[in-house]
């Protein structure tokens, strides 16, 4: 990957300036044949320059002239902002110049205008209306949402399934012969083909299932049990125990009565939360409904701050992964809330922080997304922390895996929100495009897809230990962190912790 920089063009401003005739010069009645001939305003104006550049570089020399320095400015700045009188955060931190109101959540860069030119050591009282600070108080983000939500125990499944005979070999790696028994992995039963039509190029498979059999219903605590199999349908049952489950938004009740699962959720209240699409204050909380508000706390509020500037200093390079030559490359493809991509991404991650120094491991885009606009955002905020901030993007990964809270991780990684902000409005597309175009050239068509060295591999269950297998064999000379042993377990399908047999693609 490499950094892409673009570079402005400065237009240039000409303007004529009319003399008359009889106009002379100080000097003139002593030069004065010689400015008879008409000059040559191309090579007056490169003459010019050519001074200009010469003073420039003599006067930058003998350091009367300070020409400018590259890179971005750190500012480190001790700040208090208040509400009114009530003191909301104390700290100090390090902002990038010129993006210091990103860094506090600002709406815009009233702060950094009030800033400009400030000294080592000035200290000054900046008020930010509502507009400039946390924004104006919108009701339209304030939202209702069921507190319980619940799921039929009994499922019925069609026992034959018609395939096309290429779909078939796609799915078992051989031609369908009949009566003939298949197995998958990480699948509960096999498979037995009941008729090929070879006129049609159609077969049918049966499923193998009998009464008993049990399917990971991706809930912990609740297993889906076969209970009755006929020659048409497989008919199963949730089955469990009440339970309570922690999350980060609180608390999860889960429990069954003879037709239903019951999901009923008991969040937090007094801190942001995330629930469904919506995060948060809890605002209204009833048996049947929570109201979450999704304005900043202090929305609608005239901000003060008090800064103070400890320390200036230029910042570094972005952060970019160089590609290591003569070793494997391991592409893993996602969408970002594709729930067995982000299957996949648990299980790549600790691999990833081992073998980040000894392989090329990359994560990049499916072409297409299927989880509405909060996907097409974070697979756009992912790559441009992975082109332009990559020391970065494995914790936040870390983070964003097991909780969804973008603004929460970017801020816990110590990630520029500033700069990804212009990543995403300025270049995401063109890096995502790349992705793309890997897409068409390696045949991706699901998330997750795993390419090593230009192939496609079949990596399940998609346990830390199975992931590094599959690198490790693509290896000439293996390095010793192949040697290292991690997880055998298989994460649970979505976000949050834990473990499940189950996998599929999105």
């Amino acid at each position: 990957m490499e950094d892409k920089k673009g570079v402005g063009d400065k237009g240039e401003h000409h303007s004529e300036h009319k003399t008359e005739d009889k106009a002379e010069t100080p000097h003139n009645h002593i030069h004065k044949p010689l400015f008879r001939r008409k000059l040559n305003k191309k090579r007056i104006a490169i003459l010019v320059i050519i001074l200009a550049i010469i003073a420039i570089v003599v006067l930058s020399a003998l350091g009367i002239l300070k020409l400018p320095e590259s890179g971005v400015e750190i500012f480190t700045i001790d700040y208090k902002i208040y509400d009114g009188e009530n003191l909301i955060e104390e700290n100090t931190g390090e902002f990038t110049s010129e993006l210091v109101f990103s860094g506090f959540g600002f709406q815009n860069s009233k702060i950094d205008e009030e800033m400009r030119g400030i000294a080592v050591g000035e200290e000054k009282t900046i008020t930010l209306e509502p507009i400039d600070a946390y924004g104006e108080y919108d009701d339209t983000l304030v939202n209702e949402i069921n507190r319980t939500e619940k799921m039929e125990r009994k499922s019925e499944l069609n026992r034959t399934t018609e395939l096309t005979i290429e779909r078939f070999k796609e799915i078992f790696s051989e031609e369908p012969i009949l009566d003939k028994v298949y197995e998958l992995p990480g699948v509960v039963w096999p498979y037995k083909v009941t008729e090929v039509n070879e006129e049609e190029q159609m077969t049918n498979v049966e499923a193998q299932a009998k009464s008993g059999d049990e399917l990971p219903s991706g809930i912990t605590g609740i297993k889906r049990v076969v209970t009755i199999v006929t020659t048409e349908t497989i008919t199963t049952m949730l089955q469990g125990e009440r339970q309570i489950m922690p999350l980060d938004s609180g608390e999860l009740e889960i429990y069954l009565d003879n037709t239903y699962l019951y999901f009923k959720m008991n969040p937090y209240t007094d801190k942001q939360v995330t629930i469904g699409e919506y995060t948060g204050f809890v605002t209204g909380l009833t048996d049947e409904k929570i109201t979450i508000d999704s304005n900043h706390p202090y929305a609608g509020k005239t901000i003060t701050v008090e800064v103070k500037l400890v320390k200036k200093e230029k910042g570094a390079a972005s952060s970019t992964k160089q590609e290591i030559p003569g070793v494997p490359t391991m592409q893993v493809f996602i969408m970002s809330y594709c729930p067995y991509g982000l299957q996949m991404l648990k299980g790549l991650l600790p691999v990833w922080k081992e073998f980040d120094d000894v392989a090329n491991i990359e994560l990049r885009f499916v072409g297409y997304t299927m989880h509405g606009q909060k996907e097409e955002d974070e697979n756009y905020r992912i790559i441009c922390i992975r082109e332009e901030q990559y020391s970065k993007v494995i914790e936040y990964l870390e983070c964003f895996s097991l909780t969804d809270d973008p603004l929460g991780c970017m801020k816990q990684a110590g990630v520029d929100k500033g700069k990804v902000d212009d990543c995403m409005a300025n270049r995401a597309a063109s890096y995502f495009a790349e992705d793309q175009a890997l897409n068409d050239q390696y045949g991706v068509q699901g998330s997750p897809t795993t390419v090593i060295d230009g192939q496609q591999v079949q990596i399940f269950p998609r346990s830390p230990n199975d992931i590094k297998n599959a690198l490790c064999n693509a290896f000439t000379n293996q390095p010793s962190e192949c040697s290292l042993t991690f997880s055998t377990a298989n994460p649970s399908p979505g976000f949050g912790g834990g473990s499940s047999n189950e996998g599929g693609v999105c």
